[in-house]
This record gives C-alpha cells, sequence and structure tokens, in this order.
C-alpha cells in the first residue's frame, strides 16, 4: 500500500492544514469529458442497452495513505451511479482497496479506513519493521472480514459488479507483473498481496504456490496489459500523486537500506517504482487512447496519519470530482 518509506509524521503532530500555495492543486490531464462519455454509458448499462463500441478502464494506482484522494474521487463517480458505466477496474496496493470498495458499492465508507484504521498504529508501526509487519496490511484483511471491525467488505457484490475487476500483483522471487482476476480468486487475499509493501510487509503472502508482494513495484501502471486484453477507447487514471511528486535523498537511502534482505529481482523492480511509473504513464500518452489522469496534491503523503488531514483530502477530491461531472453533462 506504502509507496515510498520515510515519510511518517508522529501523531502528536499539529494537523497539517491544507495550503494551495503550498501543496498545489488536483490537476487534471487529458480530457475531462470522457466522464460525460461514462456517464452515458452507465445509464445504457442501467436501460440494458450496453454500447458494445464503448469500453472505459478504471487504473487506480499506489500511493500509500495518499489513496484517500482516489476515495473522494470514487466516492463521487460510486454515488453519481458511474461505476457501471466502466468495463473493468484495475487496481494496484492502496489502489486494490479503492477498486474493491467501490465496486463492493460502499466507496465512502471504504475511505475512512484511510483516517481511521490507516491512521492507528494497529496500521503503521515503524518498530515492527524488523518483525516484518511495520505496515500490518493484515489488520486490514481483519478489517475487512469483519473480524475487527463493522467495516465489512462485501465480496460477493463485487463478483456481481458489472466491471471486471483486476489485482495488479508482483511476484515475489521473481520480480514480475501479474494481474489476477479479483472476482475469482480470494479477493482480500490478493488486496493484501497487492499492498504487502516491499520492506514494510515481509510476512509470506500466496495466491495458490505463488509468492507476491506490492504492485507497485513490478506492476505500478500496467497500461500495456490491460490495452492489449479489453482494447479500451477511453482510460481514466486515478494516480494518487500529484504531477510533481519528487521523493528525496533520505528516502530514496532509507528505501534502500531497509529493502536490503528482499529477494534480488523483487528488490530491484521496488526500488526501480519510479522508473516503472514513469514508463506506464508514457505508455499510456502514446497508446492513442484518449485519457483523462487526475494528478493529486500534495498535502497529503504516502505515510501520513494525521486523520483530519487525509478527512480534508478526501472532502477536496470529492468535491473536485463532483464539479467536473456536473460540468459535463
Amino acid at each position: 500500500m506504502i509507496e515510498r518509506p520515510g515519510h511518517l509524521k508522529s501523531t502528536d503532530s499539529k494537523e497539517r492544514t491544507y495550503s494551495p500555495e503550498r501543496d498545489g492543486r488536483i490537476e487534471v490531464e487529458g480530457d475531462p469529458m470522457i466522464l460525460s462519455i461514462l456517464a452515458k454509458q452507465a445509464e445504457n448499462v442501467r436501460q440494458g442497452e450496453e454500447d458494445p463500441n464503448v469500453r472505459i478502464a478504471l487504473f487506480i494506482l499506489p500511493g500509500g495513505i495518499r489513496g484517500v484522494t482516489s476515495g473522494g474521487q470514487v466516492t463521487a463517480l460510486g454515488e453519481s451511479g458511474l461505476t457501471n458505466g466502466f468495463n473493468v477496474v484495475v487496481g494496484g496496493s492502496t489502489g486494490a482497496h479503492v477498486a474493491a470498495w467501490l465496486l463492493a458499492g460502499d466507496p465512502r465508507l471504504g475511505t475512512t479506513i484511510f483516517s481511521e484504521e490507516c491512521a492507528s498504529k494497529n496500521f503503521i508501526d515503524l518498530k515492527r519493521i524488523p518483525d516484518g509487519h511495520g505496515m500490518d496490511v493484515e489488520y486490514l484483511s481483519q478489517v475487512y472480514r469483519g473480524e475487527t471491525s463493522n467495516k465489512v467488505l462485501d465480496i460477493e457484490r463485487i463478483r456481481a459488479a458489472h466491471p471486471d475487476f483486476r489485482i495488479a500483483l508482483t511476484e515475489y522471487y521473481t520480480g514480475k507483473s501479474v494481474l489476477v482476476d479479483g472476482k475469482n480468486t480470494e479477493t482480500i487475499d490478493a488486496i493484501q498481496a497487492s499492498s504487502a509493501a516491499g520492506p514494510m510487509y515481509t510476512k509470506p503472502i500466496y495466491i495458490g504456490d505463488t509468492r507476491y508482494g506490492d504492485a507497485s513495484a513490478g506492476a505500478y501502471f500496467p497500461v500495456k496489459d490491460i490495452v492489449d486484453e479489453y482494447d479500451p477507447t477511453h482510460i481514466v487514471v486515478l494516480p494518487n500523486r500529484s504531477k510533481d511528486l519528487k521523493e528525496s535523498a533520505t528516502s530514496r537511502l532509507l528505501d534502500r537500506t531497509l529493502s536490503a534482505s528482499l529477494p534480488a529481482p523483487y528488490r530491484d523492480a521496488w526500488l526501480a517504482r519510479e522508473q516503472n511509473f514513469n514508463e506506464g504513464l508514457e505508455d499510456l500518452r502514446s497508446s492513442g487512447v484518449p485519457y483523462v489522469l487526475f494528478w493529486s496534491d500534495n498535502a497529503v503523503a504516502a505515510l501520513t496519519r494525521e486523520p483530519e488531514t487525509i478527512r480534508a483530502a478526501a472532502a477536496r477530491s470529492e468535491e473536485h470530482m463532483r464539479t467536473l461531472l456536473e460540468a459535463s453533462k
């Protein structure tokens, strides 16, 4: 679920107030009128008249706690009745969590995970890194199964949803990108594996006989795979990062140090995830497929834990998407 370690803030720190001058704003790249096409297709599906010549893919990418931005965005999309306008929803790492809650029909509840469960020490505690669960994605799996909360992820509704669901994963021992069918697998296990963040979660997670790790290593932005499989006519991307996001030298050094014990192929893919994202972005831009991409602001980092800051980010992104939806009518 994390994109890069080294940004943890103390829970005792002052709540961070959003400042457009410092943090920037959500930016739109591409054609936002694709939202109008999405709305029309969703209505066609409701009427039993789906247009076979319209195929829209949604990508929800990694980003750690920045996933709250896409949480707000899919809340606007889902509550506006647009989920069924997509043919396929692709989620990796934090994006797999957001995608699952969208398809389960309760994206607003799912978005509260970021400011509640993810803001607690049950989820992030750097003192646990030597024990293999500094970021405890197993805890979120327990939440989703109703073992530790009432936020139960409705797997049957996910399986009945109109869009296909692809969960991006990285093979732990080879570093290779994999997309699994999120409806016809152990869905929660696959989400957990997709967000098993490099050195922050090293407990083994298997799907079948294969061990997997975080999507942001080998499967950050698998544009080519989805274009080959679905031949989409339009693509919507929620990247959970700003256009100008930069990793500090200190963060890179810490990341390299913590990753030293990982298998070489997975470690190399993990450390190259910025390059992996940029390659996917170039694939998108050169694909010839019309797209719209919503860059986040910088108010929330990958490991932010201030609940009010996180909630405010969700509200901003939801409001921004609702404004665009209204403008596209």
